[in-house]
């Protein structure tokens, strides 16, 4: 079975709300629960994110994550190497092969025709800066990266298209921070999306990073929610 959920932010509730799911549907590594980005196991990059990784591995499932804005890319993290899978390339860390990153603007064969591709904008950006947390100077694509990508799948089709933020026009207004002056966000992730949206055809687009859960038909806002694919 295949299973999708949105940040996690190596949050405990919701990594005990995720091994109580998975306990309840008696997964096993066989089955697959796809991330939306923020998945918080690639914080600071080094020892200090083992004990989240290890509350994962031993959750009876088989995370597919792609990356969020709060989190490094999986290429800059030492411990993780480049395998073959799913008919692509993805990053593995050794210790703890059930947590794979796939790669951005990556096709994948995984139940189902997918096309990946993680990254944002962080709103919080000055506020993290400011009080010493971290922020992840490449959390969003580079305009070589976008073009690269809009190259590669125009005209193609997939069955699901899964993102950390979405396409403009989609944004959800009603969970924008009223402390955030919107004018000043750099759109650039939501814009190229937009532009990847219109160049594609596909069945269902999921996304995340906006902490809400909602469905639009043929995208979907996910959360704390964990829903079935299949």
């Amino acid at each position: 079975m295949r299973y999708i959920t949105g940040d996690i932010h190596a949050d405990p509730d919701r990594i005990r709300q995720i091994a109580a799911f998975c306990e309840e549907n008696k997964t096993t590594r066989d089955d697959y629960l796809f991330v939306l980005g923020d998945v918080g196991v690639n914080y600071y990059c080094d020892y200090r994110d083992y004990p989240v990784k290890q509350q994962m591995a031993d959750i009876p499932v088989t995370f597919i994550c792609i990356r969020g804005n709060h989190e490094a890319r999986p290429c800059n993290v030492p411990s993780y190497r480049e395998v073959s899978a799913f008919g692509g390339k993805v990053y593995v860390e050794e210790a703890f092969p059930n947590i794979i990153f796939l790669k951005d603007g990556a096709e994948y064969e995984i139940g189902s025709r997918i096309l990946a591709i993680g990254g944002a904008y962080s709103v919080d950006k000055d506020y993290r800066l400011m009080n010493g947390l971290r922020w992840f100077e490449d959390e969003q694509l580079t305009a070589q990266e976008c073009s690269e990508i809009l190259d590669r799948v125009k005209g193609r089709s997939y069955d699901l298209v899964l993102t950390h933020t979405c396409p403009f026009e989609w944004q959800p207004t009603e969970r924008f921070l009223p402390s955030v002056d919107q004018s000043k966000t750099d759109k650039s992730m939501e814009l190229f999306l937009g532009l990847l949206e219109r160049a594609i055809t596909y069945r269902k687009w999921y996304f995340a990073h906006y902490h809400g859960n909602k469905s639009m038909g043929k995208y979907e806002m996910l959360f704390e929610k964990i829903k079935p694919l299949d």
